[in-house]
């Protein structure tokens, strides 16, 4: 389930303030800011630089590879959602190809052909004659993943694929290798890519491990707020 982030906590009255306020000038504060750490997909760092944006001034963002960071920022929702999520934006998910395969638009089917290996050349789908190239992310990223489950109903991806490490490098290996086909979301889309197909459109994500507290609830509702 998709969550909203709780609203900021309504502000103290005068009186009260006043004691926080003398209380805070008689005993010195630690002012050390709260590390957030944040795992990104590639997919979706477009969003990196709205939270940064967004993180309060008790906090210091911080990046990180640990899939157990504070925060996890990426598209679709996976499989078997157990943790908080929070949508802080959307995005179309593509399939593109290099723009000299020779065809317009294709079908959910044909796609679904193409990346199993079934289809090995353009012509198969009324292209040129020139052999089919497919581009893939790991199995495990978010892209790929949901794109398995929406399209390939679970079949594997052709096993002559290349493997694209990160969103940049699909769209540079597309745009680049003459008969290549693979994935992208449209806020990635750029050069020498031509879009065949819009697979659906999904949800940029922030996940987290628990119901958020203090900076990091912060954090979820700036997000939310400028998407």
């Amino acid at each position: 389930m998709i969550l909203r982030a709780p609203p900021p906590k309504p502000a103290l009255p005068l009186a009260v303030l006043a004691l926080v306020l003398q209380a805070a000038c008689a005993s010195p504060v630690d002012q050390t800011p709260v590390p957030l750490t944040v795992q990104v997909s590639s997919a979706a760092y477009p969003w990196v630089s709205s939270a940064y944006d967004c993180v309060p001034s008790s906090a210091a963002l911080i990046l990180s590879d640990d899939p157990e960071a504070d925060i996890v920022l990426r598209l679709a929702e996976p499989e078997g959602l157990t943790v908080p999520a929070y949508q802080i934006g959307t995005d179309d998910l593509l399939v593109v190809t290099h723009p000299e395969v020779g065809v317009g638009a294709l079908t959910a089917a044909q796609v679904e052909a193409l990346f199993a290996g079934q289809f090995a050349n353009w012509r198969d789908v009324a292209g040129t004659d020139q052999d089919v190239q497919v581009w893939a992310f790991a199995p495990t990223v978010d892209i790929q993943a949901y794109f398995d489950r929406l399209i390939l109903h679970g079949r594997p991806v052709s096993s002559l694929a290349r493997l694209a490490v990160s969103a940049q490098h699909m769209s540079d290996s597309v745009g680049a290798v003459p008969g290549s086909i693979g994935l992208l979301p449209r806020l990635w889309k750029a050069g020498n890519t031509r879009e065949v197909l819009v697979v659906s459109s999904v949800p940029a994500l922030a996940l987290v491990r628990e119901a958020p507290q203090g900076p990091l609830a912060e954090l979820l509702a700036c997000m939310q707020a400028r998407r």
